[in-house]
């Protein structure tokens, strides 16, 4: 008897760990799962471990995460060193191949829900090291202070004080970046702060220098509605929940378990703060196939006590969504890039509704396929009768931006000619299907894929991320496109 309940306790924890409603689409799910169930056995022994008094659970997934950092190491094409912007520790990675110009530059922010992680993990450093040598960039990747010790309004400031470091004039001459061709960029966490910042350095009168492009990888924008059809549906998406995604809003804020437990149920915004729905209205901001169904609700008015004792979550610092229409008016080239089956989607897109609504001036294209992505690389396969579907149900919204077209008119003929030989689907909104490639290396050399014609059912499609980077710091208009000259963006 005593050996049949433990071979069932052993089966259903077995089940709980293992099982995971995937979606079809999602590449190598048996790696997926893998990575899924750690996920699940770390969270909960540390969810235990805060329980007993043991530890705070961000402090418990910090010392794990610390463990995973990488020394400050050169090699053969990049120059590393670490050093402080405005007493910001940063990795300044530097091509060593001599450059004949003024080099780009990209001001790159981590992720980890302003809790975890740094510019020393293994993935950012891979990250950084090739965009610098592929895109002949100078990439500053930085750190910040780190929740539960440090709050709203800290990340926000660290990042914010080291890219206006970063963009004085003699600190740009120094590391030989041209100044009209910096960009920012970052992932989750690091997506919020980048687009944080670029907003609040329009408002700078102080900096001459300004941002060309801004680059933001499943961001994290608002915090006002935790009732997205995106966060309804992330109870079953791997790797971040909804209610994970919830804990890092809230120790953003507060260790104060009381605004985690109003965010969960909706009703942390108060009356007199009902107003900032309007930017943040999904029913009216997201596109019909991503509501699929669901039903808006208003939020229920939540505590005036708890707004006033932790008003960040009003702040557009810290939920760059609740921008004016005149702000992101003026707001630099974009590019946005959301997962499927991500809790963060759908902050993306409204994001990207908001600029179309307001005419922004920048590239919005929206392009829809079957992909499995990581920040060091984005992969998936693409069988034929998807594609199909995509191009047939696929939504492509774009704005053509009149800084973009005075620059296309001075653009070599020659140039414009090979461009239009090679019809890549240009874009600034990758809907991509979930956050996770289990391999933390880039992926192997393939062919991409023109506009309009369909791929194999066996083609994998592989795209190294820094194609953003680099054409986003380019002279010319944005473009995905196959690079056929030194730093490849399609691998």
């Amino acid at each position: 008897m005593g050996r049949t309940i433990l071979l069932l306790v052993a089966v259903v924890l077995v089940a709980y760990y293992v099982y995971i409603p995937l979606p079809g689409a999602i590449e190598e799910p048996w790696k997926l799962i893998l990575e899924e169930t750690q996920l699940k056995i770390t969270v909960d022994l540390v969810s235990f471990a805060e329980r007993l008094g043991i530890s705070h659970f961000v402090d418990t997934l910090n010392l794990l995460t610390r463990l995973q950092e990488v020394p400050v190491t050169s090699d053969e094409n990049v120059t590393v060193i670490e050093t402080a912007f405005n007493g910001v520790p940063v990795r300044i990675y530097m091509p060593k191949r001599k450059s004949e110009m003024l080099r780009r530059g990209l001001f790159f922010i981590h992720g980890g829900g302003w809790c975890l992680g740094s510019a020393a993990l293994p993935v950012y450093d891979l990250l950084s090291r090739q965009t610098a040598d592929r895109l002949n960039a100078v990439v500053v990747s930085t750190d910040y202070g780190l929740a539960p010790k440090y709050h709203f309004p800290h990340q926000f400031e660290d990042v914010y004080n080291a890219l206006r470091w970063f963009l004085r004039e003699d600190i740009l001459q120094r590391y030989g970046v041209d100044p009209r061709r910096v960009g920012v960029s970052g992932d989750s966490a690091g997506g919020n702060l980048a687009a944080a910042v670029t907003q609040q350095l329009l408002q700078d009168p102080d900096a001459k220098n300004k941002l060309k492009v801004q680059a933001l990888v499943y961001p994290a924008l608002q915090a006002l509605d935790m009732n997205l059809p995106s966060y309804q549906e992330g109870s079953y998406f791997p790797l971040l929940t909804n209610s994970l995604m919830v804990r890092f809003w809230s120790e953003y804020f507060t260790t104060d378990r009381t605004l985690e437990k109003a965010m969960l149920l909706n009703q942390h915004v108060p009356m007199e703060s009902s107003h900032l729905f309007q930017f943040v209205n999904w029913s009216s901001l997201l596109p019909e196939r991503y509501k699929k169904g669901h039903i808006y609700k208003s939020p229920t008015p939540g505590s005036s006590e708890l707004a006033k004792k932790y008003p960040g979550f009003l702040d557009v610092k810290a939920c760059p969504l609740l921008a004016s229409d005149n702000t992101l008016r003026h707001l630099p080239l974009t590019y946005i890039i959301t997962c499927e089956y991500d809790v963060l989607r759908d902050d993306g897109l409204m994001r990207n509704r908001r600029a179309l609504e307001t005419d922004t001036p920048s590239n919005t294209n929206k392009i829809k396929s079957e992909f499995d992505t990581h920040i060091t690389g984005i992969t998936g396969i693409v069988p034929e009768e998807k594609e199909k579907r995509q191009e047939k149900d696929g939504e492509v919204e774009s704005r053509n931006d009149p800084r973009q077209r005075k620059q296309e008119q001075s653009v070599d003929p020659r140039s414009r000619k090979q461009q239009q030989s090679q019809p890549w689907k240009t874009g600034a909104i990758l809907t991509l299907h979930s956050r996770s490639n289990p391999r933390n290396r880039l992926p192997s050399r393939a062919r991409a894929v023109p506009a309009g014609q369909s791929p194999s059912t066996s083609l994998v499609q592989r795209r190294d991320a820094s194609v953003f980077w680099r054409d986003a710091c380019s002279s010319f208009p944005p473009r995905l496109r196959a690079a056929q000259h030194s730093g490849a963006a399609f691998l």
